[in-house]
C-alpha cells in the first residue's frame, strides 16, 4: 500500500492500473516482450496511481467540482466506466470514483488548453532541425503545407505534455509519499 499526502492507495488500485497497461501493451508486443517489461509496467502503474492522486488533490484545491448530472451521464456510458467499476470495491464508491476521474480530467484539460499554439518560428525551428523531410519534397508547396500543419499539431502536443509533466513534477515536489 502507498500513502500519498495521507491518502491511501491500495494495492488493488495499482494492480487494476497494471492490468490496464498490460492490456494496452499486449496489442503492440509479443507475450515474451510483455513479460520482460512487466516489472517496468508495474512501476509505471504505481507512478500513474500516485500522479492521479496528486492531480485529484490539485483539482480539489482549485475548486473543480463535478455536478451530479455529469456523474449520471458518465454512469449511462457504462462501457467507459468499466475500469472505474473494477477499481471501486463497493457500489457506493462508484459515484465518487467517477466524480474524482472527471475532476482530474477537467484539471488536465485546463492545463493543456492553457498552452498557446506554437508560433510560426517554433514550427520552422522544429522543421529545420528535423531530418525526415525528403529533399525532393521541400519545394513542393502542397506537401510542405501538410507538413507544417502536422508539425504545428505535434509541437503543440509536445508542449501540452511538457506543461502537464511540469504540473505533476511540482505536485510531486511537495508530496509526501510513503510505502507501507
Amino acid at each position: 500500500m502507498l500513502i500519498v499526502n495521507d491518502h491511501p492507495i491500495d494495492n488493488e488500485t495499482i494492480e487494476t492500473e497494471f492490468k490496464r497497461l498490460m492490456r494496452l501493451a499486449a496489442r503492440q508486443m509479443s507475450s515474451g516482450d510483455l513479460e520482460k517489461k512487466s516489472f517496468a509496467m508495474r512501476q509505471q502503474a504505481r507512478e500513474h496511481a500516485i500522479n492521479r492522486r496528486l492531480l485529484l488533490e490539485e483539482a480539489v484545491r482549485r475548486g473543480i467540482d463535478i455536478p451530479e448530472s455529469e456523474v449520471e451521464r458518465f454512469l449511462l456510458q457504462a462501457k467507459q466506466a468499466e475500469h472505474l467499476l473494477d477499481q471501486s470495491r463497493k457500489k457506493e464508491n462508484i459515484r465518487e470514483s467517477i466524480r474524482d476521474a472527471c475532476r482530474v480530467e477537467k484539471l488536465i484539460k485546463s492545463v493543456i488548453m492553457a498552452v498557446p499554439d506554437p508560433s510560426d518560428d517554433e514550427v520552422r525551428k522544429y522543421l529545420a532541425e528535423s531530418q525526415f523531410i525528403p529533399p525532393d519534397k521541400k519545394n513542393d508547396p502542397a506537401f510542405m503545407q501538410k507538413v507544417v500543419e502536422k508539425t504545428r499539431k505535434l509541437v503543440k502536443n509536445v508542449c501540452q505534455n511538457k506543461a502537464l509533466n511540469e504540473v505533476i513534477a511540482e505536485l510531486r515536489k511537495n508530496a509526501v509519499i510513503v510505502e507501507s
